[in-house]
């Protein structure tokens, strides 16, 4: 299963007639044109009852996760993955150190986590490694690194390598 199928399946069930993909654009995570639809106001009300931000420009409904969303999503995915390779050294290192610092999601960390998910989910393997990047930045000043970012690593790794990841 890939990072953000457990959202993707409950954005279905939100969302259920209009369409709904990866957000091309940094605004969000996802995408879907139900704005330009009658119920588009009981639509965000539900998808902000679900713990999903949502803005909306140009007729496009932008979603991504709040803090709580993506802590609740880490926990619906793995905590490990497939022994290490050489090709997965580098990545299952850096998602082990993220587990084992157990920093929480914080709302300053949301845009490099939900382009950290958005590019897994789309199969993109170099999204680790500008992960890596932002997170040392983030070390060298003294603030966290969520810990969920290590979980979509595993997922993308469990998902690569076997393809029916448990996450």
């Amino acid at each position: 299963m890939k990072p953000l199928e457990p959202w993707r399946r409950e954005l279905r069930g939100l969302i259920p007639r209009w369409f709904l993909r990866r957000d091309q654009s940094p605004s969000g995570v996802f995408a879907s044109d139900y704005p330009g639809f009658p119920d588009a106001d009981a639509v965000t009300a539900r998808l902000q009852g679900a713990g999903y931000r949502v803005t909306i420009e140009k007729g496009v409904a932008h979603l991504d996760g709040t803090a709580d969303k993506y802590a609740a999503l880490a926990g619906a995915l793995p905590s490990s993955a497939p022994a290490p390779t050489d090709g997965t050294l580098f990545s299952w290192s850096l998602a082990r150190r993220l587990l084992d610092r157990g920093d929480p999601v914080t709302s300053s960390a949301l845009p490099a986590l939900g382009a950290l998910a958005k590019r897994l989910d789309a199969g993109d393997e170099h999204a680790i490694e500008d992960f890596s990047a932002w997170a040392a930045r983030r070390q060298r000043c003294h603030q966290p690194v969520p810990a969920a970012a290590g979980r979509l690593i595993f997922c993308f790794l469990s998902h690569r390598e076997g393809g029916n990841a448990p996450c």
